[in-house]
């Protein structure tokens, strides 16, 4: 876990020493990124679909923006499934700090939550997950609700969710981003 630290050139005004010291030991957020696939061929087995090329795209142009938020994660976890191990992949590639990727149990469409979220406690740092629908929808409600209740949330293909971790294990939703902000054209100012 990160910890935060306060310039030694800047104290934090108006805090005693002890004070001081306490608060650089209070732990940071850690954040958890939820990505869907992005769009994958039709046919079976159904593990073994492909992206397709506007797929392939979505990917990509969701990585960019990943980048340019410089979001870094240090690990990218997927289901095993040839479109999220894709997906996944083209986001790694594309991050400023190259993160491992590794498949993980539990992120099939249909795995129960709760393994996946005892695996998330875990973990040390800010994690991306590449997955699917409905699992996607219900982690995020899991983690957010703190108990098992229908999906808030619904991830478009390609879409990333942003959840961070503060004090006493509470999660929060900071924002959720279709592929269509993605491949949008940037806007000249």
């Amino acid at each position: 876990m990160r910890y935060g630290r306060l310039p030694a050139s800047r104290p934090a005004v108006g805090l005693k020493l002890s004070q001081q010291r306490r608060l650089r030991r209070i732990p940071m957020s850690r954040k958890l990124y939820l990505m869907r696939h992005a769009e994958a061929a039709p046919g079976s087995p159904d593990r073994a679909r492909p992206l397709t090329p506007a797929g392939r795209r979505q990917a990509q142009a969701m990585a960019s923006l990943l980048r340019r938020m410089d979001i870094r994660p240090v690990a990218i976890w997927h289901s095993g499934r040839v479109r999220a191990e894709q997906s996944a992949q083209i986001v790694a590639t594309a991050l400023k700090d190259k993160p491992r990727v590794a498949e993980q149990a539990g992120l099939d469409p249909d795995s129960r939550v709760k393994p996946v979220v005892r695996a998330i406690s875990r973990t040390r740092g800010d994690l991306l997950i590449v997955g699917h629908e409905p699992h996607l929808g219900k982690l995020a409600t899991r983690l957010l609700a703190g108990q098992k209740l229908a999906a808030l949330l619904d991830f478009p293909k390609a879409g990333v969710a942003c959840l961070t971790c503060g004090r006493e294990d509470k999660w929060v939703l900071n924002w959720l981003i279709p592929p269509e902000i993605a491949t949008a054209p940037e806007s000249e100012s």
